[in-house]
């Protein structure tokens, strides 16, 4: 019996460290969120609709580098379209609370 329970303190001896950065660590964005926001995005613009009229909520959007609904964020996500006569380069950000 007594290896054993060694065995269980050397395994919270291990995992203290690792619980403490999980509980200590930053949120993380919203990866999945965002990309699907961007590609709905990049698909409504290849149906004709302006960046102005799209519904932003809580992103930031960019169209050929200029950038509609600004605000701070963290993580951006980009896609490429080919529409209108050439390429554009979509992208839309999660803002910070």
């Amino acid at each position: 019996m007594r290896g054993f329970f060694s065995i269980e303190i050397l395994l919270v001896i291990f995992l203290l460290p690792y619980l403490f950065y999980v509980m200590e660590s930053e949120p993380v964005p919203v990866l999945r969120e965002t990309e699907v926001y961007a590609q709905d995005v990049a698909q409504m613009l290849m149906y004709g609709h302006s960046p102005q009229e799209l519904p932003a909520g809580s992103f930031a959007i960019w169209v050929d580098g200029e950038e509609f609904h600004k605000c701070p964020y963290r993580f951006r996500y980009c896609t490429n379209r080919v529409f209108g006569g050439g390429e554009h380069r979509i992208c839309a950000a999660e803002c910070l609370p």
